[in-house]
C-alpha cells in the first residue's frame, strides 16, 4: 500500500538528504536490507496475497491520522525510514491495542518500560495510548538499542525481546549478527520471525 500523503518522505529523498545510499550498519540508514533471509521472502509472499493486501489497505487507512506525524518524527531522528511502519507489526495501527502480555498502544509498550520515555499510567490515563508520546518514546528506545548494539537488525530484535536478552545472547555466543543468531536458533522464536516479518511488511 502506498501511503497517500504528500508529506511522506520517499527513500530517494532521504538518501539524497544523506548524500549517499546506506547499508544496515550505521546510524543514518535508510535501507535496512534483508540478507536474503528465507523468512523475509516467506513473509513477503504471504503479505503479497490478495487477502493480506486487503488487510494492509485497511491497516494503512487506519494509519492515516498518525502517519504524517510518525514519518516526520522518524525522518528528523535520522533512523531508518522503514521504522515508520513498525506499528503495522506491533498493533496494526490501533492506538487502543492490548497484547496478551499487557503491551499497549501503537508501539506496544509494557507498563514497566515506559518511565524513561515520558509516559505514565494512572487511574486517569494510560499514556501508552498517546500516539505522540508513544512515537517519541519508541524512537528514543530504538535509538538507544542501536547505540548499545551498533546494528539496526539487532536493535529491532531488542525492541521485541528486550535489550538485555539480546546483549546476554551476544555475550554468551560471541555472535554479533542478527541473521546468524536467528539461523542458529539463538534468539526467541518470536524474535526470529519478528524482524523479517517487519521488513516484509515495510
Amino acid at each position: 500500500k502506498t501511503v497517500n500523503s504528500s508529506t511522506v518522505h520517499t527513500l530517494v529523498e532521504e538518501q539524497a538528504w544523506l548524500g549517499a545510499a546506506q547499508t544496515h550498519a550505521g546510524k543514518e540508514i535508510f535501507t535496512l536490507g534483508h540478507n536474503n533471509s528465507p523468512l523475509y521472502f516467506h513473509y513477503l509472499e504471504r503479505y503479497s496475497s490478495p487477502e493480506q493486501l486487503r488487510w494492509l489497505d485497511t491497516v494503512m487507512e487506519r494509519a492515516d491520522i498518525f502517519i504524517d506525524f510518525i514519518d516526520d518524527a522518524v525522518f528528523r531522528s535520522g533512523i531508518p525510514f522503514e521504522i515508520m511502519f513498525l506499528p503495522v507489526t506491533e498493533s496494526a495501527f490501533r492506538s487502543n491495542a492490548v497484547s496478551r502480555s499487557g503491551a499497549v498502544g501503537l508501539w506496544q509498550f509494557m507498563k514497566n518500560s515506559i518511565s524513561p520515555y515520558g509516559m505514565k499510567v494512572d487511574d486517569w490515563a494510560d499514556e501508552r495510548r498517546d500516539f505522540w508520546k508513544a512515537t517519541e518514546g519508541a524512537i528514543e528506545k530504538l535509538k538507544y538499542n542501536y547505540d548499545q548494539l551498533g546494528d539496526w537488525h539487532l536493535a529491532l530484535a531488542a525492541y521485541n525481546c528486550g535489550l538485555g536478552r539480546v546483549q546476554r545472547t551476544i555475550a554468551a555466543t560471541g555472535i554479533h549478527d542478527y541473521w546468524e543468531l536467528s539461523e542458529k536458533g539463538l534468539l526467541p522464536n518470536e524474535t526470529i520471525h519478528y524482524v523479517p516479518r517487519f521488513l516484509a511488511l515495510a
